[in-house]
């Protein structure tokens, strides 16, 4: 049973395309407690042994091994994706906090470098 559900942040930087450093929390973590029978949690912790890993890290391969065999990726790949996004966003609002909005100009220069349409389309 979940017991306990925490995030905490550390801020980081990535690379970006350039070579240029963005900074990006991509150290999300979250922490969970989780209850398990006795003798499943001693076949976890031998599991982990012999694989040479921390139970945190062998539970954690556990959990994207399962999301990954129900079929779920798509799940996995959203959550990264939304990641980048935000980190992304955060790092945008920062530089225009410092340097100013961006022009129209620099706005369709952009869109164009990445192959997005200008000005964006829409949602329905």
């Amino acid at each position: 049973m979940l017991a306990c559900f925490r995030a905490r942040n550390r801020a980081r930087n990535i690379r970006w395309a350039g070579g240029k450093r963005l900074p990006y929390d991509g150290g999300v973590e979250i922490e969970l407690s989780v209850t398990f029978a006795p003798e499943l949690g001693e076949a976890v912790r031998a599991a982990a042994a012999e694989a040479g890993l921390s139970l945190d890290d062998w539970m954690a391969q556990a959990a994207e091994a399962k999301i990954r065999a129900d079929g779920q990726a798509r799940i996995l790949e959203e959550a990264e994706q939304k990641r980048r996004m935000d980190g992304l966003q955060e790092y945008l609002d920062e530089y225009q906090a410092e340097h100013g909005a961006f022009t129209e100009e620099e706005m369709a220069r952009a869109s164009r470098e990445l192959g997005l349409p200008w000005p964006p389309e829409e949602d329905e």
